[in-house]
């Protein structure tokens, strides 16, 4: 029997102890994005465990299409558990584009979480920075972020090839 993203996700719910929700609120993390949206935040199983929590299709409570997971010792370092999204909010990228207003884009699920999911948070490149390319003002957070945002933009912009003229 396969595990689906959903049984994972509530097994590693029930494995968030009192230290872990006391970490989390240390680094900024509303208490009730811990246990709602856009949570609910869980723990993966040893020997390596990461916070784990859903990556969703559109605004609150709507499809789980994913998981991500990130290591207390180091938030930046995390992966797609499961699912496939290009990122956090992603609904955003849509609603920005359509205004051609700025969107905030963070850099990783921890800042994500810390701002209770109204922004950005890129997943996966350059799927990312394709759908990004479209607004018209990103707005980088926290500030050390916004030159590897450039770089990452930089490298999914396509190259032109040379063009020669035949005589």
């Amino acid at each position: 029997m396969t595990t689906t993203v959903a049984e994972k996700l509530v097994a590693a719910y029930g494995r968030l102890l009192p230290p872990d929700r006391a970490w989390l609120e240390a680094q900024g993390v509303p208490p009730l994005a811990i246990h709602m949206y856009p949570g609910p935040i869980g723990i993966t199983p040893e020997p390596s465990p990461m916070f784990i929590h859903p990556v969703y299709a559109e605004a609150a409570y709507s499809d789980i299409v994913g998981a991500v997971a990130w290591p207390q010792r180091d938030p930046s370092q995390f992966v797609m558990a499961a699912g496939a999204a290009i990122g956090l909010g992603q609904h955003f990228l849509t609603d920005a584009a359509d205004r051609r207003g700025s969107l905030a884009v963070v850099s990783s699920p921890l800042e994500w979480l810390t701002r209770y999911g109204a922004c950005f948070c890129p997943l996966v490149w350059p799927d990312a920075a394709v759908e990004l390319s479209h607004l018209s003002r990103i707005v980088a957070m926290p500030a050390d972020f916004g030159p590897v945002l450039r770089r990452q933009l930089d490298a999914a912009r396509p190259r032109l090839p040379r063009i020669e003229v035949a005589a």
